[in-house]
């Protein structure tokens, strides 16, 4: 007896691509909460171990999320990932925040999917950047440079409602590099952060060659001599908080008029 005919192979080249993504979709939810735990575990005392799973799992789910096109979701893991790799102990809270984000760019990167042309969701991991998003979805992206896990939630959900890419650093070096990387359109920029504080990283903007990307500080620190300086080093607006997160999204869509 002949064997049964195979099933003709797809013409479709992206049928693997596609079945890849809506795998990872489906386990998605499983990966965050497997990353919230590993977060959660290195509370604990002894937990070089811990760090270690969660640096792998970080890694491979980035490379994974870029791969397969889903290029908010490796943007949010490399942010996790480039936190973990600091020379400063790892900050659990500031991880479970990048977790939320990883969680919440999901929906930023269906709509990619169902939007951009193919060309864009299926390039190289190495080519995508929050500089670069597919055609349908252009969009500005803002660099939020804050330490406080709270405040940084509140601007990054209303800054991806108004429909900005969003990319994070929680200290001045952080910022500088984020800067250098990502090239962003604006930077919501705290004063007060550890390693080198807001006047600092203005002071190197300012001297550094261009292009220079408009800034927006958002600080406590509401002396008059405290907007002055910062407005001298080249800050283009000055929010002090507690602030209205509408207000916040206004004045960067000015900003960028």
């Amino acid at each position: 007896m002949a064997p049964p005919d195979r099933p003709p192979a797809s013409s479709n080249p992206f049928a693997v691509l596609d079945e890849a993504r809506e795998d990872f979709v489906a386990t998605f939810a499983a990966r965050c909460d497997h990353l919230g735990l590993l977060v959660d575990n290195v509370r604990e005392p002894g937990a070089g171990e811990a760090m270690a799973s969660l640096t792998e799992a970080v890694h491979r789910l980035a490379g994974l999320a870029g791969t397969i096109g889903f290029p908010t979701i490796s943007l949010r893991a490399f942010d996790l990932e480039n936190l973990l790799g600091t020379t400063t102990p790892f900050d659990p809270t500031t991880g479970a925040t990048l977790v939320d984000a990883i969680r919440a760019a999901l929906e930023v990167d269906l709509a990619i999917r169902a939007l951009a042309p193919r060309a864009v969701i299926t390039a190289p991991a190495d080519r995508l950047s929050a500089t670069d998003p597919p055609d349908a979805l252009t969009a500005h992206t803002v660099l939020i440079a804050e330490d406080d896990p709270d405040v940084t939630r509140v601007v990054d959900a209303e800054l991806r409602a108004a429909g900005y890419l969003t990319v994070f650093a929680f200290d001045g070096e952080q910022t500088l590099a984020a800067i250098r990387e990502q090239a962003p359109d604006v930077v919501v920029l705290d004063l007060m952060m550890p390693k080198l504080g807001g006047f600092e990283v203005l002071t190197q903007l300012r001297d550094g060659p261009p292009p220079r990307p408009r800034v927006i500080v958002l600080s406590a620190r509401a002396r008059e001599e405290d907007l002055s300086r910062g407005f001298s080093l080249g800050a283009d607006d000055y929010l002090t908080k507690p602030f209205d997160p509408h207000e916040l999204t206004a004045r960067i869509a000015r900003l960028l008029k």
